[in-house]
């Protein structure tokens, strides 16, 4: 079964307890996806569409990242697309080598080798898009952006870039998610939960 662990921004008052129902959210934000997928991009091969969504309930607006290319596209709760943003990088063509092989009737696309992946994970948090980027922008020193998680932030109303957050990488730690909430930035590295402090958001 599933397990819930919470405690609050400061990481204190931790709670670990056995979930008595079953979390079926992941399963809803898969359906989501594909029928966003089916209003902004309804062809074209599974790979270079894929990506995420990131909800903002306050705002009413749903966004959906693309893993492997520089881009994402704003859409209001009526699944109306507002506008395409696109990210600081050049990285505007999905870069993936497919194949294919037969199973039994069936022909099976996958991919060659592993893509080049532009966004890891995304959040939407106020007014802004946070976007974990893996690739460094072309103005960006490689060796800065080796040392570091970087957090690039959009408008959320227009989609342009407005800053870049810097967070250390945490030693022997992978970052798998993270949040944003007012001025924390909150990253999960594996089994390790740290909290950021943020400085005040540009507008």
């Amino acid at each position: 079964g599933l397990n819930l662990f919470s405690c609050n921004y400061g990481l204190k008052d931790t709670l670990y307890r056995p979930l008595p129902v079953k979390d079926d959210s992941r399963h809803k934000l898969e359906l989501l996806k594909n029928y966003v997928l089916q209003q902004i991009n309804p062809t074209g091969d599974r790979f270079s569409r894929d990506g995420f969504i990131c909800l903002n309930e306050a705002a009413g607006r749903m966004v959906y990242i693309y893993y492997y290319r520089n881009r994402f596209v704003c859409l209001d709760t009526a699944f109306k697309v507002l506008y395409t943003g696109r990210m600081i990088d050049t990285n505007t063509v999905a870069k993936i080598k497919l194949a294919e092989y037969k199973s039994g009737d069936k022909t099976i696309q996958t991919m060659a080798e592993p893509g080049l992946m532009v966004n890891k994970h995304g959040y939407s948090d106020g007014g802004f898009l946070y976007i974990h980027s893996d690739l460094a922008a072309d103005n960006e020193k490689l060796s800065t952006f080796n040392e570091y998680e970087v957090f690039d932030v959009y408008k959320l109303d227009d989609g342009r870039y407005s800053h870049s957050i810097y967070v250390p990488e945490y030693p022997g730690r992978q970052l798998t998610d993270f949040v944003v909430h007012g001025n924390r930035l909150i990253a999960l590295y594996d089994k390790v939960l740290v909290v950021y402090q943020l400085p005040a958001p540009k507008r």
